[in-house]
């Protein structure tokens, strides 16, 4: 049989028959069929309403149209049709079928065209069409979202016996999908389906599985850990973090009776934080040097620890005891260190904000904006004999400085045009980032307590080998912020930028915070969240409660004065009582919690009720209370504001303040 094909050109819109006579036969044989000529009336994606796409990766999208009646046209119409593919963004990028980026400007004449995700993110896609009156049709619009390569964090983690660690996924679509978890070997370890917490189970090797699955429990991807469980053979001390075989991660739960020894208290030797007084039910301490912090001299000495473990799980148990020890050089200040505390510590190639200040106080801040700035700077420069100064190795810019290589130092001189005076403004030293911290006024001792809900703000600290903190280093290293339990504090990454770290408390509980250089973990600081033991570092520890707490805490009160105490971090009212664990120095009021100053000294002041116990320290004081408040202003030896700085100086007496200026 022998085919032949008609070919028909539309001349306006409407319905036409169409018969075809083979006059070849006798009698003839007709055979008809009804054809439309029509505009389009709709247009519609059939890809799906959301798309998610690797970055990286394309896909096709169809298309279907049609006309009022529901009719669709077939396929082969669409080359004499003229689509437009409009993209919200550069979130995905239309591509001909090399994946090579189209040329058309957005114009198809095809039943489908093809797109390639180009960067992270969600955007809007949709497709349209004109009839020849100049109207526009319009197909729904379409969610498409970028995602990165699916991952889990930590991709390797070793766990004690006993322990546990909430996993993290990086990455991977979140639109329309959902997530769980698995282990190929639970006798090793487990893990919960859907919150991804390993459990430790018994030493050995095992991989714990993340698959991600869309509409209809299609699987879109999968991302592997490797787990390894098993029991530290000994412990070391480092300067910025103890760790075992693994780190504090790994075994901070199961460990406690912390012994820390000094072999000369001359030059090191632990003094007990007054901050944490009364502490000791968090950390479930057998004496004070357990929670100690170090008070520096100089020279050199060891310091060791010694602790237990109890790793105990379902199917494993085992106790052991560890010891570490390191020898620490205390280096202490020149004879005639007068400078360091007008000495600026700043990274190397590095450029400061605007830390200069142009022009006295006295003249306001539009004279220093109209003419130039009555105070100039210049660095004083020395070279010996044989040494030649690298030239900008340190300079100023304005109000900034600008550094190059470390190790370099210079003073800066800062002189008054108007009156001619001459004085040094400060010193730069330029030294390598090499510890990084979580300390503030705030949090001196990395012990804070946050109610179920509420968003702290962190600042992170930079420091040199020794200890001395910077002066300014913005942006100069990356830093990675991580928890064992993000379901009890998450971190938002996004507010980095800020030089701190945004947690939000989630749930009642304690997990542990580290945050460490990206290119040296080794190098890191930690805060404790929640009520759990905790792994003992060398002069840094910090405490983050989640949940119901007594407030405020760890106040200091004068004699006479009074206190309301209340609980915060909980929804609902809790029935319970107040309770004073010496009246002769703070006196409560068991239903209200309104507490009375009568003697002096420290003590706790408790709330107890059938579903918890609370407590705080509270500290009282004789006499009068003195307390002054620097400026807000910079102090510096440049040539002062005509009227000096203002220092507010308040004495609290019992029922009165009074500010002296």
């Amino acid at each position: 049989m022998q085919c032949f094909h008609l070919t028909l050109s539309p001349k306006g819109l409407g319905t036409a028959l169409v018969t075809v006579f083979d006059i070849g036969l006798a009698p003839t044989i007709t055979a008809s069929a009804v054809v439309q000529v029509a505009e389009v009336d709709w247009i519609k994606i059939v890809s799906g309403e959301e798309i998610s796409l690797m970055e990286g990766e394309s896909s096709s999208i169809d298309l279907m149209a049609g006309i009022k009646d529901g009719s669709i046209f077939d396929t082969n119409q669409y080359a004499y049709m003229e689509f437009h593919v409009w993209i919200e963004d550069d979130i995905v990028e239309l591509v001909d079928d090399n994946d090579i980026p189209s040329s058309s400007g957005g114009r198809v004449n095809r039943p489908n065209f093809k797109i390639i995700a180009r960067n992270l993110g969600i955007t809007t896609l949709y497709v349209s069409a004109k009839q020849q009156s100049g109207h526009e049709i319009l197909s729904q619009p379409i969610k498409i979202e970028v995602y990165a390569p699916l991952r889990i964090h930590p991709h390797d983690i070793f766990l004690v016996p006993g322990s546990s660690y909430v996993l993290t996924v990086k990455g991977g679509p979140t639109i329309g999908v959902d997530v769980e978890y698995a282990t190929l070997d639970d006798r090793i370890a487990t893990v919960d389906r859907s919150s991804g917490q390993v459990s430790a189970i018994s030493p050995g090797n095992t991989t714990i599985v993340s698959t991600v699955y869309g509409n209809g429990d299609v699987v879109i991807c999968q991302a592997y850990c490797n787990v390894k469980v098993g029991v530290p053979s000994s412990a070391i001390l480092n300067v910025q973090s103890e760790q075992l075989d693994g780190d504090l991660f790994s075994f901070y739960e199961l460990c406690k009776k912390y012994k820390w020894t000094v072999d000369d208290e001359k030059v090191l030797n632990f003094y007990k934080a007054e901050g944490l007084n009364g502490e000791k039910n968090w950390f479930q301490l057998d004496d004070e040097k357990e929670l100690g912090f170090i008070k520096v001299l100089y020279g050199r000495t060891s310091v060791a620890v010694t602790f237990t473990c109890d790793f105990v799980s379902t199917s494993y148990s085992q106790t052991r005891l560890y010891n570490a020890s390191i020898t620490l050089l205390v280096v202490p200040d020149l004879p005639l260190a007068l400078g360091v505390p007008i000495t600026w510590i700043l990274p190397p190639h590095y450029i400061t904000s605007s830390i200069l200040p142009s022009c006295l106080e006295s003249h306001g801040l539009s004279d220093c904006q109209s003419r130039k700035g009555t105070i100039t700077y210049a660095l004083l420069r020395s070279c010996e004999k044989n040494e030649v100064w690298q030239k900008d190795a340190i300079s100023i810019d304005g109000d900034r400085i600008k550094t190059m290589e470390s190790t370099n130092l210079a003073c800066i001189q800062a002189k008054d045009r108007t009156t001619g005076r001459i004085e040094i403004a400060s010193c730069v030293r330029v030294a390598e980032v090499a510890q990084i911290r979580i300390t503030s006024k705030e949090f001196p001792f990395h012990v804070t307590h946050v109610a179920i809900g509420a968003e702290l703000d962190l600042p992170i600290s930079y420091f040199d080998a020794l200890g001395n903190p910077f002066f300014e280093a913005h942006n100069v290293v990356s830093y990675h912020a991580e928890t064992n339990y993000h379901d009890i504090v998450s971190i938002d990454d996004t507010k980095n930028g800020s030089g701190g770290i945004h947690l939000k408390a989630m749930r009642y509980g304690r997990a542990l915070l580290r945050v460490s250089f990206s290119s040296n973990p080794e190098k890191s600081d930690y805060m404790m969240e929640g009520k759990k033991n905790l792994g003992k570092e060398l002069a840094f520890l910090a405490d983050i409660s989640v949940g119901a707490h007594v407030f405020p805490q760890n106040p200091v009160l004068r004699q006479g004065s009074s206190l309301d105490f209340n609980v915060e971090g909980i929804d609902d009212h809790v029935s319970g009582r107040w309770l004073s664990a010496n009246e002769s120095v703070i006196s409560v009021d068991m239903t209200s919690g309104k507490a009375e100053a009568v003697g002096i000294g420290s003590t706790q002041v408790a709330f107890e009720s059938p579903s918890m116990k609370l407590q705080t320290a509270v500290s009282v004081l004789s006499g009068n209370i003195v307390t002054i408040d620097a400026p807000k202003e910079m102090l510096t030896n440049v040539p002062y504001p005509t009227k000096g700085y203002s220092f507010s100086v308040k004495f609290r007496f019992v029922n009165e303040s009074m500010p002296i200026l």
